[in-house]
């Protein structure tokens, strides 16, 4: 045991440590540290993070160190399981107690304080409600800022098992929030990397309402990228983990978006009735929906959806129904609460339900809001709808047509300002 016991001694030398202020420092009796450099024990595990930043070492070189030679039992000590007489014995006893309240002092110590998560919560919150009214790139960046933020507290140190929870949910939130604004910048395959980070997170904080949002988006990522088999699946595998009449209402939804996109009208119009007949579910908490915003799914989008869907299958007086009703209550509510992107997205599909009633005049007055929008919010959604509206424009009715021509270079001019080509500008 020559080798362990110069080493481990040196190192406490080195560090400037006697037998007796390192075994203070680290709340353990001195003959305990007598016994480590005598290689008749070693640290416990939790015991090494302090004893190797008390030697200013890294945790790997102390494991290396102690580990040189297997602890051996010094000829004279009694066995285990046998009684040990004399006030040598009683020290053993009162060494083992101070090692149990050091590892309680351990077990104690969090990194995160309760501010530190309500400053997580609420700055989550109040991006998720900037979201759908506000400019994405200043947003964007908020949201990195904020789910490195969560990300160093849990790699950096140690939280109480409900504090880990709680962090590996605002983080795995602020990750899904990261794959949305990926996405509308146009960027799906960073959106899908997001995605996998916040069902990571959501299976370690063990959170169904996480799950449940993380799938419905992977469905809409999955929609607009044409891949409309898999946003069905997607939808689906969500739906058991929604806890809320809002989730499933919006699993429901983007389910029927997506069926309509493949044609299959009879599950298109089951997922509208599942979502119509959720919305009167019990209500339930899942804890995203309380930050409002982009996390929630009112009653305004789902029209949205559902004008959509109807529009997708060709049911024009339908789509134009549900859409001019969702932009009704997008007009009407509350300013922080109007989506510019899914109002947008209802103008669009009213004026593709025109173009295929025969109204011209009609389908461009409703692109005139979308025209409208800076270039910061065209989200990249916008100028795929917009292609269908192009696709439209190319039936034999409007071959030549002069406004016909007009609108097709207004979308033309639209989808060369889109916000992803606006960033990549910026950048």
């Amino acid at each position: 045991m020559a080798v362990k016991r110069r080493s481990f001694a040196h190192a406490r030398k080195t560090a400037g440590y006697s037998q007796e202020s390192l075994a203070e420092q680290l709340g353990v009796d001195r003959t305990t540290v007598a016994r480590w450099e005598a290689g008749e024990s070693v640290p416990q595990p939790w015991q090494r993070p302090r004893i190797a930043e008390a030697f200013g070492l890294s945790l790997g070189a102390l494991n290396q160190l102690l580990d040189e030679e297997p602890p051996e039992r010094a000829a004279d000590a009694p066995p285990v399981g046998e009684d040990s007489a004399g006030p040598a014995g009683y020290e053993q006893v009162h060494a083992a107690a101070r090692e149990s309240l050091a590892f309680v002092t351990w077990a104690e110590t969090s990194n995160v304080s309760a501010s530190a998560l309500d400053h997580l919560t609420c700055e989550i919150g109040r991006v998720a409600i900037s979201y759908v009214h506000a400019p994405l790139a200043p947003l964007f960046r908020d949201l990195v800022g904020l789910r490195s933020l969560a990300f160093g507290v849990l790699t950096t140190g140690r939280q109480y098992p409900q504090e880990a929870r709680e962090l590996f949910f605002l983080a795995g939130t602020s990750c899904v929030l990261l794959a949305h604004a990926s996405q509308n910048l146009g960027d799906s395959a960073s959106a899908m990397a997001q995605l996998r980070a916040a069902l990571t997170c959501a299976e370690q904080a063990d959170h169904h309402g996480l799950r449940a949002w993380a799938h419905g988006t992977a469905a809409l990522i999955a929609e607009w990228t044409y891949q409309h088999r898999r946003a069905i699946d997607s939808a689906q595998r969500g739906q058991p983990f929604a806890p809320t009449a809002e989730s499933r209402v919006r699993l429901a939804s983007l389910e029927a978006r997506a069926a309509a996109r493949t044609g299959d009208r009879a599950l298109t119009l089951d997922a509208l009735d599942r979502a119509e007949r959720a919305r009167d579910s019990a209500a339930g908490s899942d804890q995203l929906g309380e930050f409002g915003g982009l996390l929630s799914f009112p009653v305004s989008k789902q029209h949205c959806y559902a004008g959509s869907a109807h529009m997708l299958l060709g049911d024009a007086d339908h789509a134009l129904r549900n859409c001019l009703l969702a932009i009704a209550m997008y007009e009407a509510g509350p300013a922080e609460q109007r989506s510019y992107g899914d109002e947008a997205l209802a103008w669009v599909d009213v004026s593709i339900a025109r173009l295929t009633l025969g109204d011209l005049d009609g389908a461009g007055e409703a692109l005139r809001p979308v025209f409208e929008l800076a270039p910061e919010r065209r989200i990249e959604q916008l100028a795929v709808g917009l292609g269908r509206v192009r696709s439209a424009l190319r039936a034999p009715r409007y071959a030549r047509v002069p406004l016909a021509r007009e609108i097709t270079q207004q979308v033309d001019d639209f989808q060369a300002g889109s916000v992803a080509n606006s960033l990549l500008l910026t950048r």
